[in-house]
């Protein structure tokens, strides 16, 4: 049995704090004891059997870092897992104090998992690259302070490996789907009739719609929804949004292109596996971080999604997602009308991916690699 101490950005809300949720509960699950520390939430935190949650205050200040340092000076047996991203310690992602604090306890044994590294400068403007500078310091520091270091996708490691000042071996940990699969045939047929006639494709995207996304989807939408078979869901908060900036510039999007704004996990299930196919392009190409497209491939969807500079091999050597350039706007429409045409090829990209998905990303793989 172990003793956990996970730090977290966020618990419970956003990506990593769902993320760090399906953790805790599943360590737990195992008879270990779980301590979760994290910033105090407005809504507070959830109630979870064998999960002991210390709300913290403000942005892991010096307050915060005394009741942590008391904490772990009081449990030296424990674990300490930190869901690292730069931006969830305050400071506007510049908290040098706490990995200053973290690395002058590098004789604990701290786990370090690192959903981002440091923030990369786009441009020459001044505030940027002195981000920039900062983060990679901080993530350094972290780095020098870990016994073990995960990474949500491989890509990171060509950034984070000239950091280390010793050899320690880099270990990928993709992250599994937030979305738990639901199992109602009749709610997902009634989902699905609510945007699309029975004789209509429906394509769906699941996303927190970024800034970076909206062009792209801006571009591609109308596109696919020039073809007068198919329908459009956008999934997830934000998607409203982004909705009426489309209709606003697309006839096509008036009647066939809908938004559900933010939905609990159920709904987000339901909706999925409402679809035909799902489109899930990213700027920098799909990546095992990505937890939009595991929950799409744990549903058995097909997805199109994008091949960018960060995509690692698994995904072309799997051949479990279609994969198109990324900013290949007329590529990624033709491969969906390609799609739609063969019922054949969706059924087997949504076996080979959920087999994927099972294979390689299902939660119980993240706790037996942390548990070993």
């Amino acid at each position: 049995m172990y003793t956990w101490q996970i730090i977290t950005g966020e618990y419970a809300v956003g990506g990593v704090g769902d993320y760090t949720r399906r953790i805790a509960l599943s360590l737990a699950d195992s008879a270990d004891e779980v301590n979760v520390w994290a910033p105090m939430s407005k809504n507070g935190f959830p109630n979870d059997e064998g999960v002991l949650v210390h709300a913290l205050p403000g942005r892991f200040g010096a307050r915060a870092l005394m009741i942590l340092d008391h904490a772990i000076s009081a449990a030296d047996e424990s674990v300490i897992l930190v869901q690292y991203v730069p931006h969830a310690f305050g400071f506007k992602a510049m908290n040098l104090p706490f990995c200053c604090w973290l690395s002058a306890r590098r004789r604990c044994k701290i786990f370090v998992m690192f959903h981002e590294v440091a923030f990369e400068a786009a441009s020459l403007h001044l505030r940027h690259s002195i981000l920039e500078v900062v983060t990679k310091v901080m993530a350094r520091l972290v780095a020098g302070a870990a016994s073990r270091i995960f990474v949500s996708t491989s890509s990171w490691e060509r950034m984070l490996q000239p950091m280390l000042r010793r050899r320690l071996a880099i270990e990928s940990l993709p992250v599994p789907s937030n979305v738990d699969v639901v199992d109602d045939t009749e709610a997902i047929r009634e989902t699905r009739l609510s945007y699309v006639p029975g004789n209509a494709f429906l394509i769906g995207h699941f996303s927190s719609y970024p800034e970076n996304i909206q062009p792209y989807l801006c571009q591609a939408i109308p596109a696919l929804l020039s073809d007068r078979r198919v329908g459009m869901v956008l999934i997830g908060r934000g998607s409203k949004e982004l909705r009426q900036v489309i209709s606003a510039r697309s006839d096509h999007a008036l009647t066939r292109l809908h938004a559900t704004g933010e939905l609990g996990s159920h709904e987000v299930s339901l909706h999925l596996s409402a679809c035909d196919l799902m489109i899930q392009p990213y700027p920098e190409g799909i990546t095992t971080r990505r937890t939009s497209t595991m929950a799409a491939i744990a549903h058995r969807r097909p997805v199109v999604t994008t091949k960018g500079e960060l995509t690692e091999p698994i995904w072309s050597e799997t051949a479990a997602v279609s994969l198109v350039p990324v900013d290949d706007i007329r590529n990624l429409a033709a491969t969906v009308g390609h799609l739609l045409d063969d019922l054949g090829e969706r059924e087997r990209l949504g076996q080979a991916a959920f087999n994927l998905y099972r294979e390689s990303f299902d939660l119980r793989h993240t706790v037996n690699t942390l548990r070993t």
